[in-house]
């Protein structure tokens, strides 16, 4: 009898566990990383990295309260069955069946398709004492695209990106860059789940580039001109710039990053970042991200200019992508990549959202604070954006002010173009007094031009005088077009000036999360109700505006001539961009082949022909001004149509 009972017991313990962690699939405080292989695209740095996914609110759809998957996917669990929100037909649809057993199936929408989901066999993985269950699962189309393959983990969801492959419903992938495993599963912080040998956010020559804190004796090559630029790969040589500048024995010439760099300790924990240039030695070079990213940047000193780089004058920063940005405490000048830019311009920038969130500050005490440049005098921002928070504080009974935008604190007859903001803008006070706070969902205060430009994140000042959607203050109506911003509650103006409120040529947006279109609540500059037209309607040549999570963002487009073209794909495009007539250059080779498609960014098949030539014409005339993939064969290349 008593082995009876603990068989039981254990028998009941064992159910326990297999079902711990079903009760609720994609609680509010859940994150998933998953393992990206670009093992199929010709790049060789990174050779992975990894995608991120959280719940990031619930919301009632169609009267089921849903957990909202990164602003977008809508879910919810009854039953042991997770549903998903097809905004394709407007439906929800069977995500995952943990009821299922082998054999069983169920049938899954994506977008305008349906694959049937088959259960193939079950099973059960433990991590640290959490036993799920699992069953493994394919579903193909008729094309023999997989819309599922391979293991969904109860409680979890599916171990390849959490949802079907919504490119199986149009033929296959685009840029084929594939997810292949799950490497973490995280609620309110707690790993529940890891797998493989990777940290959650590892990517070769980013996360894995630490630095030790000390300074490099030389660059990593080069001799410092336009055609050889002095190389970084590490933080200890990024301190040697910023040492060089500071003491007046460099700065001024040509750098380029080759990898990546993370400036926390190796050691864990975060080293305090000195700022390239000071106003007795300002950087004055050319310093070239090359596309690579530069996370942790911490600066907690009371310093008086902040930010990756300190004071530039007639310098160019360019490419360059900084994750877990903090900067804090007292200081003049304050922002991500600088302080106080004078005459210098800034382009194809971006601040990305850091993890925890206090990575994710740009403030000064007392100053002028911008997601991207504190104060720039005579340059230009342009193709740049802000997920970070930028907040100024104010403490005086004096006549002072303080500033802060969500790009740039301070524009004194300088440019902003072609960017947006995300991240929330504030200001406070911390006695009372005639102080101004300048606070602006792009510029704080303003006497340059601004356009091209949106800002979908908060805005608050502690006395709502001067505070506004784009811009803190201005005095000249002239300065702006084309900008737009999110409608909040709080029904802010456009600008914080209450003699100059409205911005000609500007309006409110609605977000609608069941749509890729925008509701415009007012006429738009350009006569259109989506914003992405107005944008790209708008924007500098270089500047290509699209979809990234449901909101537009910018991409910097650099022309490459027909040889660079043959090199990177086979066969040549050309005019890039083109406004009716594409022509493709191809050899022998790919005449043989025959069939060209051209597909949008959601991979949508929009043009299918033949190749009868060695320098076809295609007429594009009909596609709407966008970027767009044409492949042939097994290669794809990009082109714009303007």
């Amino acid at each position: 009898m008593k082995k009876i009972f603990s068989l039981l017991i254990l028998c009941l313990s064992l159910f326990s566990s297999l079902n711990a962690q079903t009760s609720g699939f994609a609680p509010l405080g859940a994150e998933w990383y998953f393992q990206v292989d670009y093992s199929s695209v010709p790049i060789t740095q990174p050779e992975f990295g990894y995608m991120r996914c959280r719940v990031t609110d619930t919301a009632e759809v169609q009267g089921h309260m849903c957990s909202v998957i990164d602003g977008y996917d809508y879910v919810y669990e009854e039953n042991n069955v997770v549903y998903w929100y097809n905004q394709g037909n407007d439906a929800f649809t069977v995500l995952y069946d943990y009821n299922a057993e082998v054999g069983d199936t169920w049938y899954c929408d994506v977008d305008e398709c349906t694959c049937l989901v088959t259960v193939t066999n079950v099973g059960s993985v433990t991590y640290n004492g959490h036993t799920y269950r699992t069953q493994y699962v394919t579903a193909f189309g008729d094309d023999n695209y997989p819309y599922f393959d391979g293991r969904i983990i109860n409680g979890i969801g599916y171990e390849k990106g959490l949802f079907p492959d919504v490119f199986a419903c149009y033929g296959g992938c685009i840029d084929c860059d594939y997810t292949s495993y799950i490497r973490c599963y995280l609620e309110n912080g707690e790993m529940l789940y890891h797998q493989g040998s990777y940290d959650c956010d590892y990517i070769p020559g980013i996360t894995g580039n630490c630095w030790d804190g000390t300074v490099a004796a030389s660059y990593a090559g080069g001799d410092g001109t336009s055609d050889n630029p002095y190389l970084i790969s590490n933080g200890k040589q990024l301190a040697l710039l910023a040492q060089q500048t500071n003491d007046g024995t460099g700065g001024d010439a040509y750098y380029k990053l080759t990898k990546g760099i993370d400036l926390q300790k190796c050691s864990g924990g975060l080293n305090p970042w000195t700022s390239i240039g000071t106003p007795e030695h300002p950087f004055t070079g050319h310093f070239d991200g090359n596309g690579k990213y530069l996370k942790n940047l911490y600066q907690c000193q009371n310093t008086a200019y902040k930010g990756l780089f300190g004071y530039t004058d007639g310098a160019n920063i360019n490419n360059l992508d900084i994750f877990s940005c903090m900067i804090c405490f007292e200081s003049e000048y304050a922002g991500a990549f600088v302080g106080y830019a004078n005459q210098t311009n800034i382009i194809n920038c971006h601040v990305y959202q850091g993890t925890p969130d206090y990575l994710n500050t740009v403030y000064s005490k007392y100053g002028v604070a911008g997601g991207i440049v504190g104060t720039l005098v005579n340059g230009t921002v342009n193709i740049c954006s802000n997920y970070a928070n930028v907040q100024t504080t104010i403490q005086s009974n004096g006549e002072v002010s303080a500033s802060a935008g969500g790009i740039v604190g301070s524009l004194i007859d300088g440019v902003v173009s072609d960017c947006f903001n995300r991240g929330s803008v504030s200001g406070l006070y911390e006695s009372s007094g005639k102080s101004i706070l300048n606070i602006g969902g792009i510029v704080g205060v303003s006497t340059g031009n601004v356009h091209n430009v949106y800002n979908a994140a908060s805005v608050s000042n502690a006395s709502n005088q001067h505070c506004g959607e784009i811009v803190g203050y201005d005095t000249d109506s002239l300065h702006y077009l084309n900008c737009y911003w999110k409608l909040n509650s709080n029904n802010l103006p456009a600008c914080g000036n209450p003699d100059l409120q409205t911005l000609p040529g500007s309006t409110s947006f609605v977000y609608d999360s069941s749509t890729s279109n925008w509701g415009i609540l007012n006429e738009p500059q350009y006569g259109t109700s989506v914003l992405i037209d107005a944008l790209n309607l708008g924007s500098a040549s270089n500047c290509i505006w699209n979809y990234e999570n449901h909101y537009p963002k910018p991409y910097y487009y650099e022309p490459m001539s027909i040889y660079e073209y043959e090199a990177k794909t086979g066969f040549i495009v050309y005019p890039n961009p083109t406004n009716d007539i594409l022509f493709v250059c191809t050899d022998t080779f790919y005449v043989s082949i025959q069939e060209y498609r051209i597909t949008n960014l959601m991979g949508q098949i929009l043009l299918i022909g033949n190749i009868a030539s060695e320098n076809q014409q295609i007429d594009v005339s009909s596609l709407p001004d966008g970027m767009y993939f044409i492949t042939i064969g097994s290669l794809t290349t990009k082109f714009l149509k303007k």
